[in-house]
C-alpha cells in the first residue's frame, strides 16, 4: 500500500523503483509527502475543531478568494452571530472583494470587481449568502450534475467545479461519482501532462481519457492511496498528479513539496493567529527542496529526456 506518511524521513534519498514508468515514481512521491493537494489533508482533519457553520464559512471563503490566509480573515471578521449569513455577510465578503490588496490565489486573481461582484451578487439571490445553503444546495452525487448547477455562478468555471468536488471529497468526505466523460470538461493543464504521459509510455494515439484511464488502473494495481478520503487515488488526484508532471517534466521550477511551502507560508504570515496555527500544524510536514531532486542520491538535471534515461 502506497499512502501519505506523516514521519516520512527527508534524510533518506528518495528510492526510485527502475521497475515502473517515470510519472509512476513522480506520483508516489507526491501521495507518501502529501504534496496532492497538501492542505486538503489539514482542513479535512480541521473540520473536526470547529462546528459546522463555522468550517464551512471557512471553506466558503476559501472557494471565493483561494486563500486560506484571506479566508481566515473573513471568518474572524464574521465570528459573530449577526454576521454569518445574509445581507450582512454579503457586505464584508464584499469590502474584500473591492479591496485590490486583498490576498487571492492565482486561480482567483480576477475575483475582484464586476467579476467578484457578479459572483456574489447571484450567492446572494440564490443561496441568501448563506453559505450552509451554499453547499447543502450545490451538493449532488453526480459530478456531470454538480458542475451543470455550478455553472450557473459567475466564476465557477471548469476549474472551480473541480475543485468543488475536490472540497467535498476531500475534505468533507462526500463522494462525487466521476465519469468518463465528465474528464472532457478538465481544462488544459491536466491535459499537457497527459501528453507527456503518453510520450513516456509510447501510447501514440491514446485520447486524454485514455491516458487517465491507464494512470488510474496502474495507481490502483499499486495500491495507492488517496487521503483523508480513504480510498484508492481516482480521476481527482490522476488530475493533480497529470498537473504536477507538467510542470516536473516541463522543467518549469516546480519541486515536490512547492505546494506545502505555498501552504505553511500563507498560514505562517498570519503569525500567533490561533486558527492558523492549528491549520499549520496539520499540514505534511516541509520536504526539502534537495529532496525531490535527488533520487537514490543522483542529482536530476531536469531534462525530460534525460529524466526518461536516468535510471533505465
Amino acid at each position: 500500500m502506497i499512502q501519505y506518511d506523516p514521519n516520512i524521513d527527508f534524510s533518506i534519498p528518495f528510492k526510485f523503483d527502475p521497475n515502473h514508468p517515470v510519472w509512476f515514481n513522480l506520483c508516489r512521491a507526491y501521495v507518501v509527502t502529501g504534496e496532492v493537494d497538501p492542505m486538503y489533508l489539514a482542513l479535512s482533519e480541521y473540520r473536526q475543531k470547529l462546528n459546522p457553520s463555522d468550517f464551512n464559512r471557512l471553506m466558503f471563503f476559501y472557494v471565493l478568494f483561494y486563500d486560506i490566509g484571506t479566508a481566515i480573515d473573513l471568518l474572524i471578521e464574521t465570528c459573530y452571530v449577526e454576521h454569518q449569513s445574509g445581507q450582512n455577510l454579503y457586505q464584508i465578503v464584499k469590502a474584500y472583494v473591492d479591496n485590490p490588496n486583498v490576498k487571492r490565489g492565482s486561480a482567483r486573481r480576477h475575483f475582484r470587481a464586476k467579476h467578484g461582484n457578479s459572483c456574489i451578487d447571484h450567492i446572494l439571490k440564490h443561496f441568501n449568502f448563506n453559505p450552509n445553503r451554499f453547499f447543502q444546495e450545490n451538493l449532488n452525487s453526480d459530478y456531470s450534475v454538480m458542475s451543470n448547477n455550478l455553472s450557473k455562478i459567475p466564476q465557477f468555471g471548469h476549474y472551480f467545479q473541480w475543485k468543488m468536488m475536490d472540497f467535498y471529497d476531500r475534505v468533507f468526505g462526500l463522494k462525487i461519482l466521476v465519469s468518463e466523460s465528465d474528464l472532457n470538461l478538465l481544462p488544459s493543464s491536466p491535459r499537457d501532462g497527459a501528453a507527456l504521459v503518453a510520450a513516456e509510455m509510447n501510447m501514440t494515439g491514446a485520447s486524454f481519457q485514455d491516458i487517465v484511464k491507464y494512470m488510474t488502473e496502474y495507481c490502483q494495481q499499486q495500491g495507492m492511496m488517496s487521503l483523508p478520503a480513504n480510498r484508492l487515488v481516482d480521476y481527482a488526484e490522476i488530475e493533480t498528479f497529470l498537473c504536477g508532471i507538467k510542470h516536473q517534466y516541463n522543467a518549469t521550477g516546480d519541486w515536490i513539496g512547492r505546494d506545502i511551502n505555498k501552504s505553511r507560508k500563507a498560514l505562517e504570515e498570519r503569525g500567533d493567529n490561533k486558527i492558523a496555527k492549528d491549520i499549520l500544524a496539520l499540514l505534511p510536514k516541509q520536504p526539502p527542496k534537495e529532496w525531490s531532486l535527488n533520487w537514490n542520491g543522483k542529482s536530476l538535471d531536469r531534462n525530460p529526456l534525460a529524466l526518461f534515461n536516468k535510471f533505465n
